[in-house]
């Protein structure tokens, strides 16, 4: 399996937030978990509970593999598999409520918003289904496979194709309202700041694309490919490259402030997407590492090691952060010092990322199971 196929991204708001500005302070989170990073800023921020030793609740066999993370809206679960299943479980049970199969294997996170369901696949083909039943409502192709996983924002679902393209949809009927051409693959989820797009590119490009009608606002030149999701707060960006470089770059004119990654510790290719925490940011690689950079200078304040790369996205919550490895392992990191507060062996790889909603965290894993944690 290819580093790309292995990455998952994407966020979605579940119902319209107001665009940010730089002074605007970091967005609010839902009780549920209705997307990839948990809101259209691509924090990476729970506002559900967990206790200090997280209990499993359930398991259940997926059928196979499960890279794409989950979404947790309205005590259901959304979850797709390498097998090209789209699931909704009971979150109280793991239960299975419906199954729908898609076209190709889903790597793509699902994104749900007003009783529609969206995800895209590895043959290009864009969903949108019925939360309810699983019944397809409306389907468009595109040129090439989809990793990125879906944004909702008012009546529209934007998300990026390998053929290049950012696509935006009207969420009820699937018409195309704008394509935006980059100049390689879209493979980044986007994010929302101060009503533009923001996505990073393996074309090297930071860039700010307007909602409203398609154009393009801003392109910074970053000279990396970014794989990653950008998690943007007050009036920035930060993310990891395939390179290995973090970077924390302002959106008002594409300026990067601070890299790191050539002469600080050694980080291998970054595919995971970075968390806010505070003033500092997580941001984990393929190195088996997990860095926590200050936001505003750029300097490490401390590093986790695992035994495996980490290709999962962290997730806060409260004062730890939670975060999967290859080496089969969900961690619960202290944000004071990064030691590990809590641990749990499931097996698998891990390269899903938490989801975490009604004080209960999902996850995924290669071997094919979703576990279930909690009080």
């Amino acid at each position: 399996m290819s580093m790309f196929v292995r990455f998952q991204l994407f966020v979605v708001a579940l119902v319209f937030i107001p665009a940010m500005t730089h002074a605007d302070p970091l967005p609010a989170t839902r009780p549920d978990w209705p997307s990839f990073r948990g809101n259209i800023a691509m924090t990476g921020i729970a506002t559900a509970d967990l206790p200090a030793n997280p209990r499993k609740l359930w398991k259940i066999d997926a059928g196979s593999a499960v890279a794409s993370t989950a979404a947790i809206v309205a005590g259901h679960v959304y979850v797709g598999t390498q097998a090209s299943d789209l699931l909704a479980l009971n979150l109280s049970d793991g239960s299975l409520l419906w199954k729908q199969h898609c076209a190709a294997a889903l790597s793509s996170s699902p994104a749900v918003a007003d009783g529609r369901i969206f995800i895209g696949d590895e043959d290009g083909k864009f969903y949108a289904v019925d939360a309810a039943s699983g019944k397809e409502l409306w389907t468009y192709t595109t040129g090439d496979k989809i990793m990125s996983s879906p944004t909702v924002v008012g009546d529209a679902v934007l998300v990026g194709s390998y053929d290049f393209r950012l696509l935006c949809f009207a969420t009820a009927t699937g018409k195309l309202k704008w394509e935006f051409k980059a100049d390689k693959q879209v493979h980044c989820s986007p994010g929302i700041f101060d009503g533009a797009a923001v996505i990073g590119g393996c074309d090297g490009k930071l860039r700010l694309i307007d909602i409203a009608t398609g154009q393009q606002r801003l392109a910074a030149d970053i000279d990396e490919a970014v794989g990653a999701s950008p998690a943007l707060c007050d009036g920035h960006a930060y993310f990891g490259t395939i390179n290995g470089s973090v970077c924390g770059v302002r959106l008002s004119d594409g300026k990067i402030e601070w890299r790191i990654g050539d002469d600080k510790p050694t980080i291998g290719q970054i595919l995971a997407c970075a968390a806010i925490a505070g003033k500092n940011v997580l941001v984990a690689s393929e190195d088996d590492q997990l860095l926590c950079v200050a936001r505003d200078t750029g300097k490490v304040v401390w590093t986790f090691q695992a035994k495996g790369g980490i290709d999962s996205s962290p997730v806060v919550v409260g004062q730890r952060a939670f975060v999967g490895s290859s080496d089969g392992n969900l961690y619960a990191l202290d944000l004071a010092d990064g030691h590990v507060a809590w641990k749990y062996t499931l097996g698998g790889e891990v390269t899903a990322s938490p989801a975490i909603a009604d004080d209960r965290l999902v996850i995924g894993t290669s071997d094919g199971a979703i576990y279930c944690f909690g009080k």
